[in-house]
């Protein structure tokens, strides 16, 4: 017998092994195989088995199998086609994507192992008749009695005892040693004493809840959006729809799309759920990743709160797939191949599943809100507030009307600020630019300081006293003269979060101030502390990027403030408006959350921008109007597919004849596309990119078309310094 089986590599090619007969009987479709390649041993995923080969080489033989997991959910088998062809990946290279934690170095590592120390009967007799001799061995008799079990290095630790103690204890009989796995379990910081009691739903929370569960019952596959306005209670909707499942031994996904709201998510499921809830995310060690993965394949977890990848994870009795914010961005994963969405994969997994998915947001992508008109998808409605909770007064300032237009702080604002504080409330202010200074030029040559590995400029952070690039995390000390003409007239131009912390300090000196971006939360759980610190009011004011505007509840929050609405506006891509809407739409949302009344103050210099305009009056039927229109009349996405190609090497003119056999192969296929041009970050770690966009009036024509023309991916696995996604 032998296997056809893919590397994880670029190219799209199988490679036959011979299976050895003790596993024959082992060896599935869909198997991660270990198997010799040149000197080294790789992992493998296997196409297809045969019983003879047309090869007519010598034929190398499979080490050992790693893993049968698609056997066990052929489902993720069917994931691996799909996404192989929608993206042009290779089978390889999607295997090792989806399954990347048993692809990981690690993943065979067994997880450590400890011992409990228990007092037996006859100790407990021994101890209580005064029969031990030895004050070590009394000690230790006293802690057991108290404490009944304990493990064995704490008590070692915390009485200080000789291992000769505990040997002759255990000699005696009088304690008992049991080796036990250590539970790495994430969520073993949240003790949570008593389950909560059932929900109480809202008449049409209700009706929703209803109609999704019907569809459940039937075991047939659904799509299905929640279009609730924030702090509407979907998580609630969730929550039930789950519980039924739940008591019929299933298993649920929730994916969200960012870890800081893993911690938030899950808590609220566990308080409902307790053990049956894990989490799955990236910042997660691989003691914690083998623990949860353990249990999901053995279903002792059936509900997991997970972050992009989780869509992917090996989950029994699969029956109900929900996407919490599916507009946002971060489902994308935008470098490296495949760059899949994992909504989309979401849907794809639940559709060959029989399941419903539930697609939740207070600002659905234009491509579900036009699925839902289409009737692909069915549309649900949540237009108030969960509870007493009341929607925010939404405020828009033109900064043209502010007398010092360079100051970061509008009048209204500082004044709303102070009010807030005053009455023993918080604030969240957002602006979408970390560090303390986006950009540093040079007064006399114009000149501004960019990475010598990209085409950015470098931000001044003050925290680290360095210039940093956020694409290559590159770091550089802060320049005296300049690169150009060794000018010393250099200054700091730009308002990162680090700058508004600084001038909000100076505002507001008693308020106590805390920030929430990138740099703020690359400790691991640093982002957790923030939060806490912050929900229990140690802060009165956060500063924060776009992680401010995700899916959380403050109750006391009853100012949100928006420094920059205009940032990102003009940035080279059709879906700019549609982000921005989203984004200031979002973060009004985490106001007045609770029982008192919150206001939202957007400071922009476009305030005639109808997406801002939208975001101000939170239209969200004008928004889709306007959009719709837009992307009509362009010919773009939901009214067309998208493809892009992306070339990128060393060698600036490589790039540029590699992007000619491509725009050669579109023209003879008749394919419309805009560009090649350059990326609009035109080099990062020293590779200069190359881009083009196609329009598609139908799913998979580009691909396939792609996939099957030999002589266009003959030529580029010859350019072996180009790369392509």
């Amino acid at each position: 017998m032998y296997v056809e089986a893919y590397l994880p590599i670029g190219i799209n090619q199988a490679f036959t092994y011979h299976v050895p007969k003790e596993l024959e009987n082992q060896i599935y479709k869909g198997s991660i195989i270990q198997v010799p390649f040149g000197s080294r041993r790789s992992l493998a995923y296997v196409n297809n088995l045969v019983s003879k080969t047309l090869y007519s080489g010598k034929t190398k033989t499979i080490i050992s199998i790693k893993s049968n997991i698609v056997e066990q959910n052929p489902e993720l088998g069917t994931l691996v086609e799909w996404m192989s062809r929608y993206y042009t990946a290779s089978k390889g290279t999607v295997a090792k994507n989806n399954f990347s934690f048993l692809y990981s170095k690690t993943s065979s590592k067994k997880i450590k192992t400890d011992k409990q120390i228990h007092l037996t009967k006859k100790g407990k007799d021994f101890f209580n008749n005064r029969l031990v001799k030895g004050k070590s061995r009394i000690k230790v008799l006293e802690y057991l009695f108290i404490k009944r079990t304990k493990n064995l290095k704490e008590i070692k630790e915390i009485l200080r005892v000789s291992p000769q103690t505990i040997k002759t204890l255990e000699r005696d009989k009088l304690i008992s040693l049991k080796e036990t796995t250590i539970e790495y379990n994430p969520l073993s910081y949240e003790e949570i004493d008593k389950k909560k009691d059932n929900l109480l739903l809202s008449e049409r929370q209700d009706e929703i809840f209803q109609a999704i569960n019907a569809q459940a019952k039937q075991n047939k596959f659904s799509a299905n959006l929640i279009h609730g306005v924030t702090g509407s209670g979907k998580t609630e909707i969730y929550i039930k729809l789950i519980e039924n499942l739940v008591k019929q031994r299933k298993s649920a996904l929730i994916l969200v799309p960012e870890i800081v709201l893993t911690p938030e998510t899950a808590t609220r499921f566990k308080r409902y759920f307790q053990k049956d809830v894990g989490v799955w995310n990236s910042s997660m060690t691989h003691s914690e990743k083998k623990w949860t993965w353990d249990n999901v394949k053995n279903n002792k977890i059936k509900i997991i709160v997970g972050t992009r990848s989780s869509v992917f994870l090996p989950m029994q009795k699969l029956s109900l797939i929900v996407v919490d914010e599916e507009h946002d961005s971060s489902y994308k994963q935008a470098e490296g191949m495949p760059s899949y969405n994992a909504r989309d994969i979401a849907i794809i997994r639940a559709k060959h599943l029989d399941i419903p998915v539930v697609l939740g947001s207070a600002t659905p992508s234009i491509e579900s809100y036009y699925n839902c008109t289409m009737g692909k998808y069915n549309m649900y409605e949540l237009k108030e507030r969960y509870g007493s909770a009341v929607y925010p007064e939404v405020e828009l300032v033109n900064m043209f009307d502010e007398v010092d237009q360079d100051q970061i702080f509008s009048q209204k604002m500082l004044e709303n600020i102070s009010d807030k504080l005053g009455k023993n409330e918080q604030v969240i202010l957002l602006h979408n630019r970390r560090g303390f200074s986006s950009i540093m030029c040079c007064l006399d040559c114009g000149y501004i300081l960019t990475s010598l590995k990209t085409s950015t400029p470098l931000t001044y952070h003050k925290t680290f006293n360095q210039m940093l690039c956020h694409h290559t995390d590159e770091k550089y000390p802060v320049p005296k003269n300049c690169r150009e003409c060794g000018s010393s007239n250099l200054q700091l131009k730009g308002v990162g979060t680090q700058q508004i912390e600084d001038e909000i300090n100076k505002f507001f000196p008693q308020a106590r101030v805390s920030r929430f971006d990138a740099d703020s939360t690359s400790k691991k759980n640093s982002y957790k502390k923030i939060l806490n610190d912050f929900e229990n009011h140690k802060y009165d004011i956060l500063i924060g990027t776009q992680m401010v505007s995700k899916g959380f509840d403050f109750h006391n929050v009853t100012l949100v403030g928006v420094l920059n609405a205009d940032i990102g506006l003009f940035a080279p891509d059709f879906r700019s408006g549609e982000r921005i809407f989203q984004l200031l739409y979002q973060v009004c949302g985490r106001a007045g959350r609770g029982d008192k009344k919150g206001k939202a103050i957007i400071q922009s210099f476009n305030t005639r921008d109808p997406y801002i305009q939208a975001s101000s009056i939170m239209d969200t039927k004008r928004y889709y109007n306007i959009l719709l229109a837009e992307r009509l009349e362009l010919d773009y996405p939901p009214f067309s597919k998208v493809i892009r190609i992306l070339l990128k090497g060393k060698n600036l003119n490589e790039v540029q004849k590699a992007m000619n056999y491509v725009t050669d192969f579109l023209n003879e296929n008749k394919f419309s596309y805009l560009g090649p041009s350059l990326a609009p970050i035109e080099k990062i770690n020293n590779f200069y990119r190359y881009h083009l966009i196609i329009k598609s009036d139908k799913p998979f024509k580009f691909q396939d078309t792609f996939i099957n023309d030999s002589k266009l991916n003959d030529l580029l696995l010859k350019l072996k310094r180009i790369r392509y996604q």
